[in-house]
């Protein structure tokens, strides 16, 4: 059911409108600007049309997917009134059981009626889903552009994924799915893990929950778990329990035995928005790369003692150099500059610029007692980026000017190199992978 969910040829959207501001006009205007090729039925009996398509009543639609964004106590009647006439729904609309005693009441009606009727809902209290495959976003943050990628996303909060989205985006990475589960009266994360493992299209799978299904997750994943799954989880204290309780009606559960579930299900797990996005991005950039002997290039000895630590600290091995890589970096450095791992770059960057990078990486790429390189490159006025060649997992930190790092990450990240502001951010986010490997292998 969830195909239909991700790839209907038919929408309806309830509450539709073209009044700016409202929910119903971003998502009307969502679905018919980024690509979507599927039929689009708005419906609302205030207006005749909706940019210029004849509005339907509910009982005229036959539709596979149904977006309601209507105040919540008209809910349940449209839900009831969807039977034979939607295969499956999306309830945007908040003011069920993360609200009031009244909303909780309203969502116990709304369960039944799902029942009855048997259409699957997504919600309620949700952005809905994004597919770039066929160019389709139920959500209401209006978007401009979808990059197509290997990436899919669950999330328990619409705001976390518009964020997520939004840094996606603006940093060029290309996104395969996204859904957003609410309040998960229905369909809930487990059903959609399975379908993004089973999914060919995904290759990595990013998680932000606030409660979680203890036992029923468990039980899943010791089946199912087939790609890496990358999951934030919020409430860990007292505070973070509360927050969520009023958020999205979360219970969140014992953070300890969380974690210790995660480390039992080789769950990657992430504690910040960016950690999410920096880890499947590199999953996605590099796969799960093999090995743990690190081949490192900085542009400064003091930050070849920083990284130096970082990957010891972090249980990753810095080799001695073959000899041969030796000698093709003598060829090129001062008799006086010792050749170590890392490689302090800078006596040679000042007489080769852009091209000692090359021809260390180059050293370092033949070099079989090197698995990975991280390169760190100074953002300064008039650096140009090297032409690397890549065949081994390489990762890089740039350091410097904000406005000249973006665009040096724009380039590399367009060649499947993954970037990062500094040399803990890229160690941790590398452990954080390798360690996946190490249990899986």
């Amino acid at each position: 059911m969830l195909s239909t969910l991700f790839y209907p040829e038919s929408i309806a959207v309830i509450g539709a409108s073209e009044k700016e501001g409202k929910e119903g006009n971003a998502v009307m205007k969502n679905l018919l600007t980024l690509g979507y090729n599927g039929k689009v039925y708005p419906v609302n009996p205030k207006y005749e049309t909706v940019y210029n398509i004849k509005c339907k009543k509910i009982e005229e639609l036959s539709v596979d997917l149904a977006v309601i964004v209507t105040p919540p106590e008209t809910v349940v009647g449209i839900v009831k009134s969807l039977k034979d006439h939607a295969k499956t729904a999306i309830i945007i609309t908040a003011g069920f059981s993360e609200g009031s005693e009244e909303g909780k009441k309203r969502e116990n009606e709304l369960k039944k009626v799902i029942k009855e009727t048997g259409i699957r809902v997504l919600g309620p209290n949700t952005v809905g889903i994004l597919n770039t495959e066929n160019n389709l976003a139920t959500t209401f943050a209006e978007l401009k552009e979808l990059k197509k990628g290997d990436i899919s996303f669950i999330s328990q909060s619409g705001i976390v994924l518009g964020v997520i989205l939004l840094r996606c985006i603006s940093s060029n990475y290309g996104i395969n799915k996204v859904a957003c589960f609410g309040n998960k009266i229905d369909i809930d994360e487990i059903e959609f893990l399975k379908y993004f493992f089973e999914d060919k299209k995904t290759r990595v799978i990013g998680m932000y929950l606030e409660g979680i299904k203890g036992r029923k997750m468990f039980e899943f994943l010791k089946k199912e778990k087939k790609k890496p799954v990358v999951i934030l989880k919020s409430g860990m204290t007292d505070a973070g329990k509360k927050a969520a309780m009023s958020h999205t009606s979360s219970l969140t559960g014992n953070y300890k035995i969380f974690e210790g579930f995660a480390k039992q299900m080789n769950l990657i797990k992430v504690e910040t928005l960016q950690e999410l996005v920096d880890t499947t991005k590199t999953i996605s950039f590099l796969g799960i790369p093999e090995g743990k002997r690190l081949g490192m290039v900085h542009y400064t000895g003091a930050g070849c003692v920083i990284a130096s630590d970082f990957a010891v600290r972090y249980g990753f091995e810095l080799p001695e150099l073959s000899q041969k890589a030796k000698e093709r970096i003598m060829e090129i450095t001062p008799k006086w500059h010792k050749i170590r791992n890392p490689v302090d770059i800078w006596p040679i960057f000042e007489k080769y610029k852009e091209k000692a990078y090359e021809m260390v990486y180059r050293a370092l790429q033949e070099d079989k007692n090197v698995d990975i390189i991280i390169l760190a490159f100074p953002a300064i006025y008039g650096f140009k980026i090297p032409d690397l060649d890549v065949k081994k997992p390489t990762l890089c930190c740039i350091e410097g000017d904000t406005r000249i790092k973006e665009k040096i990450r724009e380039e590399l990240e367009n060649k499947n190199i993954p970037c990062f502001v500094s040399e803990k951010e890229c160690i941790e986010t590398l452990y954080r992978i390798t360690r996946y490997k190490n249990k899986t292998s």
